[in-house]
């Protein structure tokens, strides 16, 4: 073997290598410890969120969950019909386009900064909330199933940002 087809041989094992790892860290985020979403948001709040009683309160269920090879942990509050979900991701998961469904309606709220997105919709077909948010390595988002008002869910995604 030449040795000029040994150097391009190495540049590209090289390059590929180069590549692989700023893939890796991009959708990965390796040594990146996400934050338990369930314990992010207090007990009272959620509580309050879905227009319980003082002293009520509601639990969440966990999942860890990998998704185009990004990990992320979602947790879901219900009462009765509402459900509440507080996810946490590595900022490169919320990076993506997305659809949706007839009448939803996107704004940037306050405080969350410039990507931050609300996106709400009233049809009685499609009702939800969701907020979400960068924070430094961090994807959060607060979302609800629009049997908790668009209000709420942007107080909760506030108590998130201050966690992440």
């Amino acid at each position: 073997m030449s040795t000029r087809l040994r150097l391009l041989l190495l540049a590209v094992a090289v390059s590929s290598c180069v590549a692989a790892s700023g893939v890796s860290r991009a959708l990965g985020s390796p040594g990146l410890t996400l934050p338990n979403p369930c314990t992010a948001i207090s007990a009272t709040k959620l509580s309050a969120a879905f227009g319980l009683p003082a002293g009520s309160t509601v639990t969440g269920s966990l999942k860890s969950q990998t998704n185009n090879g990004m990990p992320y942990m979602i947790c879901t509050f219900s009462h009765g019909a509402a459900k509440l979900q507080v996810e946490v991701a590595p900022k490169a998961f919320g990076e993506g386009g997305f659809g949706g469904p007839p009448g939803m309606v996107i704004s940037t709220p306050p405080g969350f900064g410039a990507k931050a997105r609300l996106i709400t919709d009233t049809n009685p077909k499609f009702a939800f909330s969701s907020l979400s948010f960068f924070k430094g390595a961090f994807w959060g988002e607060v979302w609800t199933n629009g049997k908790v008002s668009a209000g709420q869910v942007t107080a909760l995604a506030h108590l998130l940002y201050t966690k992440l």
